[in-house]
């Protein structure tokens, strides 16, 4: 598995309000997803079964740019409302 040091990830935190991290959709991306999520609080994403693509590569080959871009701002914003949800009930 790939992903980022500690002190890069760091310097990214500190430096971009949101960061999304990809995952491939298969049992290892999947599990690697909830095991940075608990432990860095990003958000991870994996992309949709419709895209017929294990990667976000592969689901732009597949489905092309615009639409797996639409797909991405729609699940950032799915979070924001999320979040602010929590904000206001807490």
């Amino acid at each position: 598995s790939t992903f980022l040091s500690d002190t890069v990830l760091e310097a990214i935190l500190k430096r971009f309000k949101r960061v999304l991290v990809c995952f491939d959709r298969d049992v290892a991306g999947v599990k690697y997803l909830r095991k940075i999520s608990l432990k860095t609080g990003l958000n991870g994403l994996i992309m949709k079964k419709s895209f017929k693509a294990k990667d976000i590569s592969d689901a732009i080959s597949v489905n092309g740019f615009e639409k797996v871009k639409e797909y991405i701002y729609a699940e950032i914003e799915k979070e924001k409302k999320r979040r602010s949800s929590k904000k206001c009930s807490a």
